[in-house]
C-alpha cells in the first residue's frame, strides 16, 4: 500500500475500544475443529503464570550471571556502522579482507541475539519454564516488568516482586500480557530466525540505523499483528489461511521501508529479511510472504498469545491451521483490567489432590510447583530455603535466617500462620508451628550491632537537656541508662558539631 508507513494506525485506539470487532464478517468464521481431524490445544494461562513465578523464585534463590555480551570488534573504531551491533565474526572478517566493508552496497547479517542466561542456567531452568524459547521469553518479561535490577548477576527487586505476587493469577496474566504488547527486549523474529534459513540483513554504511531502531521497528510489526488479531470476534475460530489473506494486505513488506519516510521502490531499505545469499524477499510472492510474515504471525500466536492463555490452537501435524482468541481484544484495547479465564479453564475441575500438591514433616515442605499458587511459593520463600527444584518437585527446608529476615521486613507470626491456611492445601504441622513460634518469641531479645559509639553523660539530667537542644534523639539506637546511650558511628561527627554549637564540650576517646 502506497504510504503504508503513515497509515498503520488506521483507527484511533479510543475509537477502536468502543467499536464492535472491526473484522467481524471480513474474515469468515471457521467451523469448530473436530478432535479427530486436528490436534487442538486449548488456552490456559495458569501454567505459564506459575512458571514465571517459579523462574523468578529460582533466580532469586540462586543468583546467576548474565551471558557476557559479544566482544566488540577492534575494527569498530574505523567503521562506525558496526557500533553496538551483534555480528558474524567470520562474515565480518571476510568483508574487511575484501575491502568492501565500507561500500554503500555491502550487506551483513544481524544474527539473532544469544540467549540472555548462560548455558548452565538454561539447562537448570528450562524444564521449569517448559522450553528454551519460553525461558528466554519469561526472562525478558521479568526484565521488562522491572522485577529484575539492571546488570549482572540477575537480581530480583523484592518490593516489585511482593507487589506482583499480591495479585491473582489472572491479574498477573493481564500484567504480563500488557508488558508483552510493548516490550522492546524480545521479538518473535529471533525465534523465526533460529528455526529457519532466513537471514536478517543490513547495510553497515548506513550509520543512522541503530539497534534500538530495529527493535522499535519490530515492536511496530508486532503491534500491526496484534491490532489485527484484536479486531477479530472473541471466541470464534478463524482459519489461518483466511487470516493470512487479510494480513498480506495489512502487512505487505517485512523490511525497514515500511517505516522510512520518502521511500520508493528504487531505494534499498536499511534492513530487510532475505535468504542466506542476501536475496531480499519479494513482497508480491506468496511463498516469500509465508516464509517471513507468515512465520512471524504463527510465532506470535503459538508462542506468547497461547502461553498467556489468549489463543486456542488447532494443528494439522506441526502446521497451525486455525486459532480462536479469548480476552485478547479486551486486553489490547484496555476495555477491562482483568479479563476472565478462557472457558475451558473455567469449566475444568481441579485434578490435583491436596496430598499430591503439598506434603510437610517436621522441617521440610515438598510441593508440586505448578499445583500451588504464587502466593504459596512466596510464603514458603519467607520461612524456608529452597533446597531441591525440578519441574515436578520443589523441596523447602525451614530456615531460621530466612524467617529472621522476614521478621525484619515486617512479617509477623500471626500473618505467616494465616497465609499458610489461606494458600496451602494442607494444615501446618505442629513442629513447624512450634518452631516458628519459638523464633518469633526469641526475635528481638538479642541484637548485635556493629560500628557503634557510646555516649556517657556526667549526670542524670544532661541527656534530657541535650535531646531538647540538639538532634541527638534522632541518632540514638538504644538508651542503656540515663547516663549511657548508643549511637551509630557515622553520627558522631555531625552530632559533635551540633553539641559544640550548643555550648557543650564533648570529649572523644577510643578507650572504654
Amino acid at each position: 500500500l502506497e504510504g503504508y508507513h503513515n497509515q498503520s494506525d488506521f483507527v484511533p485506539r479510543a475509537i477502536a475500544r468502543a467499536l464492535p470487532p472491526l473484522l467481524k464478517n471480513v474474515i469468515p468464521t471457521a467451523s469448530h475443529p473436530q478432535s479427530d481431524v486436528g490436534d487442538m490445544r486449548l488456552a490456559d494461562p495458569r501454567p505459564f503464570v506459575r512458571a514465571v513465578n517459579q523462574v523468578a523464585l529460582l533466580l532469586e534463590q540462586y543468583p546467576t550471571p548474565l551471558r557476557p555480551p559479544m566482544p566488540r570488534p577492534r575494527m569498530e573504531r574505523f567503521y562506525p556502522g558496526l557500533k553496538g551491533w551483534d555480528y558474524d565474526p567470520r562474515e565480518l572478517a571476510q568483508a574487511k579482507s575484501s575491502g568492501k566493508l565500507a561500500s554503500y552496497d555491502t550487506v551483513i547479517t544481524i544474527p539473532p541475539p544469544a540467549r540472555s542466561l548462560p548455558d548452565e542456567t538454561i539447562e537448570r531452568l528450562s524444564p521449569v519454564a517448559g522450553s528454551d524459547p519460553k525461558l528466554e521469553f519469561i526472562y525478558s518479561l521479568l526484565a521488562a516488568a522491572g522485577l529484575l535490577q539492571p546488570g549482572s548477576p540477575v537480581t530480583i527487586r523484592p518490593e516489585v516482586k511482593e507487589q506482583f505476587l499480591r495479585q491473582s493469577e489472572l491479574a498477573q496474566r493481564a500484567i504480563l500480557a500488557q508488558i508483552y504488547f510493548r516490550m522492546l527486549n524480545w521479538s518473535a523474529l529471533w525465534e523465526v530466525l533460529r528455526e529457519s534459513d532466513l537471514r536478517l540483513w543490513r547495510f553497515p554504511a548506513r550509520q543512522h540505523l541503530k539497534p534500538v531502531d530495529l527493535r522499535t521497528d519490530l515492536v511496530f510489526f508486532r503491534q500491526a499483528v496484534l491490532r489485527s488479531l484484536a479486531s477479530l470476534p472473541d471466541g470464534e475460530w478463524v482459519a489461518i489461511k483466511d487470516l493470512f489473506r487479510l494480513m498480506r494486505a495489512v502487512w505487505p513488506r517485512f523490511d525497514h521501508s515500511v517505516w522510512q519516510d520518502y521511500w520508493r521502490p528504487s531505494l534499498k531499505p536499511s534492513w530487510f529479511l532475505g535468504s542466506k545469499s542476501g536475496r531480499s524477499l519479494d513482497p508480491d510472492n506468496a511463498d516469500d510472504w509465508e516464509l517471513a510474515q507468515g512465520r512471524f504471525i504463527r510465532q506470535v500466536i503459538t508462542g506468547p498469545l497461547h502461553w498467556l492463555g489468549l489463543a486456542d490452537l488447532c494443528f494439522d501435524g506441526d502446521h497451525l491451521t486455525a486459532a480462536r482468541f479469548h480476552g485478547l481484544a479486551d486486553l489490547y484495547w484496555d476495555r477491562v483490567e482483568i479479563p476472565d479465564a478462557p472457558p475451558a479453564v473455567a469449566t475444568q475441575a481441579q485434578s490435583v489432590l491436596p496430598e499430591e500438591a503439598a506434603t510437610a514433616d517436621d522441617c521440610t515442605i515438598t510441593v508440586a510447583p505448578s499445583a500451588i499458587s504464587p502466593q504459596a511459593h512466596n510464603l514458603l520463600n519467607k520461612i524456608a530455603r529452597l533446597e531441591v527444584a525440578t519441574a515436578e518437585r520443589f523441596a523447602y527446608r525451614l530456615d531460621s535466617q530466612t524467617t529472621y529476615e522476614s521478621f525484619e521486613t515486617g512479617a509477623a507470626l500471626s500473618e505467616l500462620l494465616d497465609d499458610w491456611g489461606q494458600t496451602l492445601p494442607i494444615p501446618m504441622p505442629e513442629a513447624i508451628r512450634d518452631q516458628l513460634a519459638a523464633w518469633w518469641d526469641a526475635y528481638g531479645r538479642v541484637r548485635i550491632y556493629e560500628n557503634l559509639t557510646v555516649i556517657e553523660f556526667s549526670d542524670d539530667y544532661a541527656l534530657a537537656e541535650m535531646k531538647a537542644v540538639t538532634p541527638l534523639e534522632k541518632s540514638i539506637i538504644a538508651e542503656i541508662s540515663p547516663r549511657l546511650v548508643i549511637i551509630r558511628q557515622e553520627a558522631v561527627a555531625p552530632l559533635t558539631e551540633s553539641l559544640k554549637k550548643a555550648g557543650y564540650t564533648p570529649k572523644q576517646t577510643d578507650k572504654v
